[in-house]
């Protein structure tokens, strides 16, 4: 599954977030060279949003009612709005909350390249992972989301979730151009605050050619465990 095919589908957040105040920031885009031009325009819809700079929207709204547990604060809470998704921007402490999670899944990571050895060794950074960033409209930053409820009205299994990357979209067409590793992908929460499952896609890019690693990472008995590993090449 290509980069942009997955972030359609992973970053599905709820619809009903109660909105205060919207407030609109556009970045110029003069820096973009015609290269970047040529590859924006492969992206469809997300097209017309980059190139105009109308990525984001920063939005405040009131502290969510929820009935799970969480480390993270969800209140003074800001959120991004990009076309019709939404989600919580992660400032002060919830960065440090969701590095440590994130850190926590180098070791499943590793295993991966530990028993087969085909598959690169793939490791989260912690200075690497992207929040916010100075150009806002460039979209890929980590954030946080509340499930929406089923379709019966119940809470879902995870009602919490972290998206997370460690390039943003510049970073990603200078990897496709000229080699590297680009990892992105989403952790789950059970409702007593603990990480459910999480699913984290490795790239590996050589000579504008990659090989994707879907590292399924899941939770029997309070431990999380590595599942599987799928391999695809585009």
């Amino acid at each position: 599954m290509g980069f942009f095919s997955w972030l359609k589908k992973a970053t599905k957040v709820a619809e009903k977030i109660p909105v205060e105040v919207a407030e609109s920031k556009i970045e110029p885009s003069s820096f973009l060279t015609d290269k970047d031009f040529q590859m924006i325009d492969s992206l469809g819809p997300y097209s017309d949003i980059i190139k105009n700079g109308k990525a984001m929207e920063t939005i405040k709204i009131a502290a969510p009612k929820v009935d799970f547990k969480t480390k993270y604060v969800l209140s003074n809470l800001r959120a991004y709005k990009l076309g019709n998704q939404k989600g919580f921007l992660l400032d002060g402490q919830n960065r440090g909350i969701a590095q440590e999670d994130l850190m926590s899944l180098n070791p499943l990571l590793a295993q991966g390249n530990s028993e087969d050895s085909s598959i690169p060794l793939f490791q989260i950074d912690r200075v690497g992972i992207c929040f916010q960033t100075e150009r806002p409209w460039e979209g890929s930053y980590s954030t946080l989301a509340i499930a929406p409820p089923t379709p019966t009205g119940k809470q879902p299994k995870y009602p919490l979730l972290l998206h997370f990357y460690l390039q943003d979209q510049m970073e990603h067409w200078r990897i496709m151009e000229h080699g590297g590793k680009e990892i992105f992908g989403h952790v789950s929460y059970l409702k007593d605050g603990t990480i459910g499952k999480a699913d984290v896609v490795c790239w590996n890019f050589k000579n504008r050619h990659g090989d994707c690693y879907y590292f399924h990472i899941r939770k029997k008995e309070n431990e999380l465990y590595l599942s599987k590993v799928e391999k695809t090449t585009e």
